[in-house]
């Protein structure tokens, strides 16, 4: 089905490849709606005059899922074409994250068609009712149970090549649509050796579906509008471009932001202080410009003069590690430099800890930290600083 899938977008979408480009990406999220629109409109037809001719509650309430799907597959194709919008000045970062939106409500609509239909089924399994079933209508159904899967399949590919939640919640209404017709193959099997409640239970487990689908598809969507943590994998790989760049050192204080398919990054490049400040300069501006290209993204350099062949910088990064390897709560430090005045020497650090700590326990564990510095390195003044936990190291 990934082959099937990449060919049909590479015949139906214009240089197909350049999934980084938001018209394409529009493009994508139109060729999924279109495509749901065509199969669920045609889905419910079969399933409706099946469900009516057999008198079945189960496959009714099926056929009103598939038609549920062709309202989110409308969502989907509105979502697309106002994250597809450039940016503006009412809107500087763009229109992307319309599709978390657009997500939000496939959510909302899923939920819904569940509630509805609980009512029902507990009507049908206090006042069960007879079912008429044949050999066509089941080949029937089992029929719409394929094309569902198929074209959730088909869904779930084309929401991979442009890494979308929207797709990806698309792809679980079609996956659960199949499921659901599932259990009316069951029920309409279970009434035919007299269980006609089964039909009414079989509702129930329809309705679930689709409420818990809703539920998990909703709570990502919020957790997107919220702001969620990039990868692992994305942070490296931001680590790991910059250090390509001649004079960079390391790469700290990553801060990833989405908008959609429009990413924004900021990140700390560390460089030895005796760089001339020109160079500096040229090296921050190759580091955002090696990112733009390889990440499709816009980037921001904040330098970090720093010390590498300093004793005492080695002397405090030595204690550091020292404590570090005590300390729970520590999980890594960075940025260290040590300023040098008439009387002492200043030594400032960031340091990160653990996330659940409270604003008291990060000052006090603060405190604690500077006591122990203080021991091991009494000539010593200290500023430390704790990363927010949206940096990463």
């Amino acid at each position: 089905m990934e082959k099937l899938t990449r060919w049909l977008a590479r015949k139906f979408i214009q240089d197909a490849d350049n999934t980084g480009d938001r018209t394409v990406r529009g493009r994508y999220g139109l060729l999924e709606g279109w495509a749901s629109i065509i199969l669920n409109t045609l889905l419910f037809g079969i399933k409706l005059a099946i469900g009516l001719v057999a008198n079945s509650l189960s496959l009714i309430a099926d056929a009103i899922h598939s038609l549920s799907d062709t309202a989110t597959s409308i969502v989907v194709i509105v979502g697309f074409k106002i994250s597809n919008k450039p940016p503006d000045p009412e809107h500087p970062y763009g229109h992307g994250r319309a599709e978390y939106i657009s997500t939000l409500i496939i959510s909302i609509l899923l939920v819904v068609t569940g509630i509805e239909f609980i009512k029902s089924s507990i009507n049908r399994i206090t006042d069960p009712q007879v079912i008429t079933i044949s050999i066509p209508l089941l080949i029937a159904v089992t029929f719409t149970i394929v094309l569902k899967e198929l074209m959730g399949q088909f869904s779930k590919h084309l929401g991979l090549a442009i890494e979308s939640d929207t797709l990806a919640a698309d792809y679980w209404h079609h996956r659960t649509d199949a499921i659901s017709s599932g259990l009316v193959l069951v029920a309409l099997v279970g009434s035919k050796f007299g269980y006609a409640s089964l039909d009414g239970v079989a509702g129930l487990g329809v309705a679930a579906i689709l409420m818990y689908t809703g539920y998990d598809i909703a709570k990502r969507a919020i957790d997107s509008l919220l702001g969620k943590p990039p990868k692992p994998e994305l942070i490296n790989k931001i680590r790991n471009l910059a250090k390509e760049v001649d004079y960079v050192l390391d790469a700290h204080d990553i801060v990833v932001h989405n908008y959609g398919q429009e990413q924004y990054i900021n990140l700390h490049i560390e460089v030895d202080d005796n760089t001339d400040p020109m160079t500096m300069h040229d090296t921050a501006e190759s580091v955002e410009n090696l990112l733009s290209t390889k990440l499709n993204a816009y980037a921001l350099v904040h330098l970090d003069p720093i010390s590498p062949n300093s004793e005492d910088v080695k002397k405090v990064r030595r204690v550091m590690n020292e404590i570090q390897g005590d300390e729970d709560f520590l999980q890594g430090f960075h940025e260290v430099r040590v300023v040098d005045s008439k009387r002492h020497h200043i030594a400032i650090m960031a340091v990160m800890l653990k996330p659940e700590l409270s604003s008291q326990e990060i000052k006090n564990f603060t405190h604690h930290l500077k006591a122990l510095l203080t021991e091991h390195l009494p000539d010593f003044e200290f500023r430390i600083q704790v990363t927010p936990i949206h940096r990463f190291k």
